[in-house]
């Protein structure tokens, strides 16, 4: 298919990570959470934003393409993806995962950079924090340092003497401390605030609900969510309504801190859809150029691909090759069905494009009209998909 349509990608599939560049057709998604970012951030307040949305509605792609757009101008954005979370995991597991992101040598650095600058650690509260800033992280390595990370980070240690600390475990409320401080010191060195992007958030509705291990979730949440908690949090959430939140997230002790940013994504209207298929299309087929900012020229090959199919009467044209106009013009009748309400996401059209892509009768000829997004539909529906001809 690649070699076949001239594309500069091998598909029509959108890894997040790296096609974050890719984000056709969101424009009131993306003016709506860049006005947010920016009010926030103006106000010295890094962002506590929740986006919610139904699985393929691109969620993963907006916290990649915010990262790399606007973030990056105005924080240190981390992204941080939730694995598969028991319904009895503590609190430090999730804490360990933040900090594991952020890092030992990182912290280390920062910290090194602030005794340097500061001379002192006077600004941190938590005592046994400002000990290990002090006298270990500042100058140790080693053992002793590995030691104090793994503390730092959650972990039980039989003997707290090793390292001059008090207590064995940190307790939530010292954890969130540490965070707090970490973030004076990412404003402190690097000018910027720390936010972190954390994906896949809806995992965290497998704790145990009303439980001793859900409560030190809601206490860090209150804490961090406040508007003077020096690090921002941007959690995306798949739910499709309200039931599926993580029940922590719509407690109203919650609630009332984050407010107004609940950020709902929602499935594409009809011009949005347009927008994103050719978006998407002109992507694969062309690259972009990041010096620039926009798409790239087509090809040689491709205006020359056009040319030919055009002389032959077919009804290609630069934005819509390999597929022909009324290629398209299927493809949102494809979309228009009433089964189809809720599949209208970035994610299912990705993976219609493939399938029209792929199809013997597209390959042989070079190009995809109608009549091959009417088979892809029709087989897509045995498969129990729905489609057009239903």
């Amino acid at each position: 298919m690649q070699k076949r349509f001239h594309l500069q990608n091998p598909n029509f599939a959108l890894n997040p990570e790296t096609d974050w560049i890719c984000y056709f057709g969101r424009e009131d998604i993306e003016a709506s959470l860049k006005s947010i970012i920016l009010k926030s951030l103006k106000a010295s307040i890094p962002p506590k934003i929740v986006l919610l949305g139904d699985w393929g509605l691109g969620k993963t792609q907006t916290l990649f393409h915010f990262i790399n757009t606007l973030l990056i101008q105005y924080s240190t954005p981390i992204f941080v993806e939730c694995p598969e979370f028991p319904s009895k995991t503590s609190f430090f597991d999730f804490y360990g995962l933040l900090m594991n992101k952020v890092g030992k040598e990182r912290l280390v650095s920062m910290v090194r950079k602030v005794a340097a600058v500061r001379g002192n650690f006077d600004m941190v509260k938590e005592e046994d924090f400002k000990h290990l800033c002090q006298n270990v992280l500042a100058m140790a390595s080693g053992d002793t340092l590995n030691i104090a990370w793994n503390w730092l980070t959650g972990d039980y240690l039989k003997d707290p003497t090793k390292i001059g600390v008090s207590a064995n475990q940190i307790s939530v409320t010292t954890a969130i401390h540490i965070l707090e401080t970490i973030g004076d010191f990412f404003l402190a060195v690097e000018g910027k605030p720390l936010i972190f992007c954390i994906d896949e958030a809806h995992r965290l509705k497998n704790i145990q609900v009303e439980s001793d291990f859900e409560r030190p979730f809601v206490q860090a949440l209150r804490k961090t969510a406040t508007k003077n908690f020096p690090v921002g949090f941007i959690y995306a959430i798949g739910a499709a309504e309200e039931k599926d939140i993580p029940h922590m997230f719509v407690l109203g002790e919650v609630k009332d801190r984050i407010g107004e940013y609940y950020v709902q994504l929602s499935v594409l209207d009809d011009e949005s859809m347009r927008n994103v298929i050719l978006g998407i299309i002109k992507y694969v087929r062309d690259g972009w150029d990041y010096d620039k900012n926009k798409l790239k020229e087509p090809k040689e090959e491709v205006k020359r691909a056009v040319s030919g199919l055009r002389r032959k009467k077919y009804d290609v044209n630069l934005d819509t090759y390999p597929f022909t106009v009324g290629a398209i013009d299927q493809i949102m009748i494809y979309f228009s069905a009433e089964d189809m309400v809720n599949k209208r996401t970035p994610r299912e059209i990705c993976d219609v494009l493939n399938d029209c892509g792929t199809e013997e009768d597209a390959l042989k000829v070079g190009m995809i009209d109608e009549n091959i997004v009417s088979k892809v539909a029709a087989e897509r529906k045995q498969r129990g998909r729905p489609s057009i001809t239903g």
